[in-house]
C-alpha cells in the first residue's frame, strides 16, 4: 500500500502483512512499532504519470486511426524483482489473462456485431526487449493491411539493467481504425464508448491480470494499484466521432479532439457500481469540453436500459 494514502500499519484479520526478504510475512511486536513510527513519506507514485499518449501515424505523418484510448498504472516492483527480466513465462501468463478479460471480449463482439469476427489474440508483437513487452490484439479480416480494432498491452521496466526501479509502468490501449480500414466511418454510440472505456478499466482491476502483473513485479496482488485515468484522442472532432448520440452543440463553443482524464482515487474500480460512476463522469467530461450538452441524460437511459 502507498503509506502516504494508508497509514500503517495497515492490519488484515488483526495482523500487518509485510514483504521480508522477497516473502510474504507478518510483522513481529518490533515490525508493528517500527511501522507506527515511521513517518509517511511523500506521495511519490501519486505524482507518477504515463508518458502522453499519441495516435499512431501513417507514411505522410497524418494520424491513422479514427481514435485511441489508453489507461495504465504504476506497479510497485520488490527489491529481488529490480534485478530480473521480464520472465516469458510471467510475460505469457499475463497474455493469457489479456486473452480472457473483459477488452478481449468486449472487441471481439464488436468485430462480430459488424460482420467482422476474425481475431488475433494477445501475444507479442514489435519491440520486445528483457524488460519492456509489447502485445498486441488484432480483429477484424485474416490478412487485412489494416486491422479496424487493435488493442495493445505494453510492461515497461524503466532505466537500464542493473539500475533499481520503484515501479513497473503497465499501459493499455485500443485503437480503432475502421476510416482506415474500410474507408467509412462506423458511428461510436455512447453505449458503446462507455463498454470500451469499462472493459479497458476493468481488465487492470481484473483478478487473473493482476496476479500476473504481481507476479512480474514481485508484489502482492492485495495491494496491486488500480487504473490512474483515461487518455482518449480522435482524428476528428468529438461531436462528429459522437454525432448520432442526442446531443447538443453548443454554438460557437469550440471543440476538442481529445481529453486527459484522471481516476478519483476515492473509488474502488474493482466495483462495477463505483467504476460506472467514474466512467460516468469522465464521459461527461468528454462532452462538455467537446461543447456537447445531453450526456447526462443520454448515460440515465443507457442505465435504466441495462439489465438489473
Amino acid at each position: 500500500m502507498d503509506p502516504a494514502k494508508a497509514s500503517r500499519p495497515l492490519l488484515i484479520q488483526g495482523a500487518a502483512p509485510i514483504r521480508l526478504h522477497g516473502r510474504n510475512s507478518v510483522a513481529d511486536r518490533a515490525g508493528l512499532a517500527r511501522l507506527i513510527n515511521e513517518a509517511a513519506p511523500p506521495a511519490v507514485a501519486a505524482g507518477l504519470r504515463l508518458p502522453p499518449a499519441d495516435l499512431p501515424l501513417d507514411n505522410q505523418g497524418k494520424p491513422s486511426a479514427d481514435f485511441l484510448m489508453r489507461t495504465g498504472m504504476f506497479v510497485p516492483v520488490d527489491a529481488a524483482a529490480t534485478w530480473r527480466p521480464l520472465s516469458e513465462r510471467g510475460v505469457q501468463a499475463f497474455a493469457d489473462a489479456l486473452n480472457n478479460s473483459p477488452v478481449h471480449h468486449a472487441l471481439f463482439r464488436w468485430c462480430a456485431s459488424i460482420g467482422e469476427g476474425g481475431m488475433n489474440p494477445f501475444r507479442r508483437s514489435g519491440f520486445n526487449r528483457a524488460r519492456k513487452v509489447r502485445l498486441l490484439w488484432q480483429g477484424g479480416p485474416d490478412g487485412a493491411p489494416t486491422f479496424p480494432l487493435e488493442a495493445v498491452a505494453r510492461i515497461d521496466l524503466p532505466d537500464a539493467y542493473g539500475v533499481p526501479v520503484s515501479h513497473l509502468q503497465v499501459s493499455l490501449e485500443v485503437i480503432v481504425r475502421f476510416q482506415h480500414a474500410f474507408g467509412r466511418g462506423v458511428p461510436l454510440s455512447v453505449t458503446r464508448l462507455h463498454e470500451l472505456v469499462d472493459a479497458l478499466t476493468g481488465t487492470l482491476v481484473d483478478d487473473k491480470v493482476t496476479e500476473a502483473l504481481a507476479a512480474l513485479s514481485g508484489a502482492d496482488p492485495l495491494v496491486m494499484p488500480q487504473p490512474l485515468g483515461l487518455d482518449f484522442l480522435s482524428s476528428s472532432d468529438m461531436p462528429d466521432l459522437l454525432a448520432g448520440n442526442g446531443l447538443t452543440l453548443v454554438p460557437d463553443a469550440g471543440t476538442s479532439r481529445g481529453a486527459n482524464l484522471i481516476a478519483d482515487p476515492g473509488i474502488d474500480q474493482r466495483d462495477p457500481a463505483e467504476r460506472r460512476a467514474l466512467i460516468d463522469s469522465w464521459l461527461q467530461q468528454i462532452s462538455l469540453d467537446a461543447g456537447l450538452l445531453g450526456m447526462e441524460k443520454v448515460l440515465e437511459q443507457l442505465h435504466s436500459a441495462a439489465p438489473a
